[in-house]
């Protein structure tokens, strides 16, 4: 019995101390007092930890989005080298003694940078516990301020307004009184390398919603052996890895075995996420009038971000995370030379698709080294776990102005329509794309179409010559071979003769700034993401030439007859639209017996080795099978001196075999089943452990 309760006491009192020591490790607000001064951490020149001195001058309630924020003021050797507080510093942790206070995270816009504010730690653990609820960490112990002290000190503001970006911020401080503050996060630096300064640009109109700016810092990651990480180490932030990369620089606040929190305000603000951590070296402080700035590159991966939140961000060291690894082949024809860029893109269906782009247009720009005219031929594939299949793509594209970019609005759809798709997650475990690319103009122009016949009986076909002008060429002819539906209804309609692309260079948004819903423009009646996936691959093609109408579908009833339709139907053989007055569609005026079918789309098509541009059309009138009308009312004998022979067409159409096939080049087939040898057996993947794949079935 005495044995148990020795044992007893000792496993309290050994709480006990655990537990004071924990709370030792934090400093309470509560116990704050304008005055005191305490140190900070934070790197400046390599990996070498500095320190700098810090005044306390209040605590401003609710300033800050989770809450209280301390306001301080810096100085020090460290501060006088950098010329304030920089961007890069926030996260840099703050002691009073050796008991943690919190992190740097907001400073002036265009002022004192010597002025900034202090995130709690308290605000910041409670970011680390949504990465585990069930394991909090010891820092739970630490009190949050109820009486706050008012700041108070010359130079201190009255109040103090938090801005989310330096343009908000300017415009506050021209609307609020000179003893009003206007703060805004530290900026974390967002170091981009690898990237052509145009995809560089439309990354930063996509970021600014996140208050991201990314900048161009050149340089691949720095190698080293071994990284280290303590409070006041930089660290990294990782979006993309490779040939390609865009890392934060920030500063580590805080370590609970192996996990961390860092920055003291929010990188994206987009909660739950899987972001690369990595060891990070700066190369210098800028000075600078509107805040300095560190210039960093990432070293070696080390963890994974798991929270993204309004007072840190919160991570694990150890385990990786997934990347998507994207390869991008680049043949210029014009100089001879290929060129192979390979990156890993983080898998957040929020980012994913605009920072593949981004990449992908940087791989052609880098590779083309110029801007302007010419003719590409692009193949893509998406493979994925959740896809039934892949998705390959392989298409033609011509631009006047802007070759590249014109190149990749397909592929950006292509990665719309699998990341965002409504049918299932989808984990992208490869992207791969081939360009080829040339300065010269491959186009053609439709000049003329004609027709065999213009008229036509349903079940018959007409044989349509399209007449093709290439650029600076002799023109040419392509022929095809469209077949009215037995269905059909009587009566003339307009056949229309295009490019697969609607073929005008005017219709090419070279600078497109959102993705339209690619599923929207498939259609709403796609059932199943495998139709998905197939709808868009089998779509026409810019290099083809399309002949199409829309015939209406009739199914008569014995009492119904032909009808008079002349005020139902258009010029072009279509039911007229229908307003939401007229309520539901009265079958008799057709005939109909049943419900009301959608005109059915006929349609042939022929590859050509131009980008076709232009269209056409001509009238075609598909008149009543009189043969079989005849045959259904008259029952007289015919004269016994009738010729009975093979009665000719009263089109006088000649009919084509049911497999004759449409003449013209072929320049691949329409789903990629061709394409089998643009792809080359997969490299290694990059940025991420993906399943392996072999080569693409196309």
């Amino acid at each position: 019995m005495r044995r148990i309760l020795l044992s007893g006491l000792l496993a309290w009192v050994m709480a006990a101390i655990l537990g004071t020591a924990a709370e030792a490790r934090f400093f309470s607000i509560e116990a704050l007092e304008p005055g005191m001064r305490g140190t900070a951490k934070t790197v400046v020149r390599g990996t070498e930890i500095e320190t700098f001195e810090v005044e306390f001058l209040g605590v401003l309630p609710q300033a800050g989005p989770s809450g209280d924020l301390l306001l301080i003021r810096v100085s020090g050797d460290v501060i006088d080298r950098t010329g304030g507080i920089a961007a890069g510093m926030s996260g840099s942790p703050v002691y009073i003694g050796d008991q943690l206070v919190g992190a740097i995270g907001y400073a002036y816009d265009f002022a004192d940078h010597r002025i900034g504010m202090v995130t709690p730690i308290g605000d910041m653990l409670a970011v680390m516990e949504l990465m585990d609820p069930g394991n909090r960490p010891d820092a739970s112990s630490v009190q949050e301020a109820r009486g706050q002290k008012p700041a108070s000190g010359d130079g201190v503001p009255r109040a103090a307004v938090l801005a989310h970006s330096w343009a908000e911020a300017k415009e506050l401080a021209a609307a609020l009184p000179d003893d009003v503050r206007v703060f805004v996060p530290v900026q974390t630096p967002v170091l981009a390398s690898g990237f052509s300064s145009r995809a560089l640009s439309r990354l930063q109109q996509r970021l600014a919603p996140l208050s991201l700016v990314p900048l161009q810092a050149g340089g691949a990651a720095v190698a080293v052996e071994h990284v280290h990480l303590e409070p006041g180490s930089a660290v990294g932030a990782q979006l993309m890895r490779g040939d390609v990369s865009l890392t934060a620089i920030g500063t580590v606040t805080y370590i609970d075995n192996d996990r961390f929190v860092a920055f003291g305000h929010p990188f994206t603000n987009l909660g739950s996420v899987d972001f690369l951590t990595t060891g990070a070296y700066v190369h210098y402080v800028v000075q600078s009038v509107s805040i300095p700035f560190k210039i960093g590159s990432p070293t070696v991966p080390i963890g994974a971000i798991r929270q993204d939140r309004g007072a840190a961000i919160a991570g694990e060291l150890g385990p990786l995370p997934y990347m998507v690894p994207v390869s991008v082949t680049v043949h210029d024809r014009d100089r001879g030379i290929s060129r192979t860029l390979e990156f890993g893109v983080v898998h957040d269906d929020r980012l994913l698709v605009e920072l593949a782009v981004a990449g992908a247009l940087s791989a052609l720009d880098r590779s083309l080294d110029r801007l302007g005219p010419g003719t590409s031929r692009v193949v893509f594939q998406i493979r994925g776990e959740g896809m039934p299949r892949p998705l390959v793509r392989d298409n033609m594209w011509y631009s006047a102005s802007d070759v590249a970019a014109v190149s990749l609005l397909e592929f950006l759809e292509a990665v719309d329509l699998v990341v965002n798709n409504r049918f299932t997650p989808v984990t992208i475990s490869r992207i791969q794309v081939v360009a080829e690319v040339e300065e010269h103009r491959w186009t053609a122009r439709i000049e003329e179409a004609t027709p065999s016949s213009t008229e036509v009986i349903p079940g018959e076909s007409v044989r349509v010559t399209v007449r093709l002008r290439p650029f600076r060429g002799e023109a040419m002819t392509e022929e095809l071979i469209l077949t009215v539906p037995k269905d059909a209804s009587p009566g003339p309609v307009t056949v229309v003769v295009r490019g697969g692309g609607w073929g005008e260079e005017s219709a090419l948004d070279e600078d497109q700034e959102d993705v339209d819903d690619s599923e929207e423009l498939l259609g709403e009646n796609v059932q199943d993401f495998d139709r998905l996936i197939e709808e868009f691959v089998r779509r026409e093609r810019n290099n083809e030439v399309v002949v199409e109408f829309y015939s209406s579908r009739e199914t008569r009833s014995e009492e119904a007859g032909n009808g008079d339709d002349e005020d139902d139907d258009g010029d072009d053989g279509m039911p007229r639209e229908e307003s939401e007055e007229d309520g539901v569609h009265d079958d008799r005026h057709y005939g109909w017996t049943g419900a009301y079918e959608p005109p059915e789309r006929v349609v042939a098509s022929v590859p050509t080795d131009y980008f076709i541009l232009g269209s056409t059309s001509f009238e075609l009138l598909i008149v009543p099978d009189y043969r079989t009308a005849g045959a259904e009312e008259s029952t007289e004998e015919p004269a016994p001196d009738q010729d009975l022979g093979e009665e000719p067409s009263p089109t006088g159409v000649e009919q084509p075999a049911e497999d004759e096939p449409a003449e013209g080049p072929e320049t691949g087939s329409q789903d990629g089943a061709d394409d089998e040898d643009v792809f080359a057996e997969p490299e290694p993947e990059v940025g991420g452990a993906g399943e392996d794949e072999s080569e693409p079935e196309t």
